[in-house]
């Protein structure tokens, strides 16, 4: 069974401008964030827009686990501020690989 939720926006549907908009108020509430605490907002950020992804092409919650742990060990390693890949390109990416992956290993 597909769950749908017709009266909220995924996470990986917000545009730049509504990230931006977030995070000035986060600013506005806190004072200037540093590189890493950015960084680390980014990455939660794509990690739960991937989730959403899984959970929107599968019809199914929670993700199947080698699909999350794969997307948890990637999003571990985005957190380092010297990484400058887009985490939500990155993320998405490695959500596609690894359901490809799992959905391949269960039809074998």
């Amino acid at each position: 069974m597909r769950i749908t939720y017709p009266d909220s926006t995924p996470p990986h549907a917000q545009s730049v401008e509504d990230r931006a908009r977030a995070l000035a108020l986060v600013e506005r509430i806190c004072g200037p964030l540093d590189v890493a605490t950015r960084r680390t907002g980014a990455v939660l950020q794509a990690h739960g827009a991937a989730l959403a992804w899984v959970r929107e092409t599968t019809g199914r919650y929670p993700s199947p686990r080698p699909v999350a742990d794969a997307i948890q060990q990637t999003a571990a390693r985005l957190r380092d501020v010297a990484d400058d890949r887009d985490p939500h390109q990155v993320l998405l990416r490695v959500a596609e690989e690894a359901l490809a992956e799992h959905m391949a290993a269960r039809s074998s």
